[in-house]
């Protein structure tokens, strides 16, 4: 009988560091829904918030001082 793991399939993410703790190659991703996590600290992203992210990264904003303004269309 063929014993059934229940483990998720993660492969480290080589030369990348935690965008929390900064530790270099912490970082893990899941082949069932590409998230990431890090195993030295509690950081976790899914696939839709790293999406996320890139669409906010992309939209152009202007800084003054601490003021970040980003333009909305």
């Amino acid at each position: 009988m063929k014993s059934v793991n229940n483990r998720r399939q993660k492969r480290f993410i080589a030369g990348a560091n935690c965008p929390d703790c900064n530790d270099l190659d912490s970082l893990v991703l899941y082949s069932d829904d590409q998230s990431i996590a890090c195993v030295s600290c509690d950081f976790t992203q899914t696939s839709q918030q790293r999406d996320q992210a890139e669409i906010e990264e992309q939209k152009p904003s202007l800084e003054i001082g601490d003021i970040k303004i980003t333009r909305i269309e």
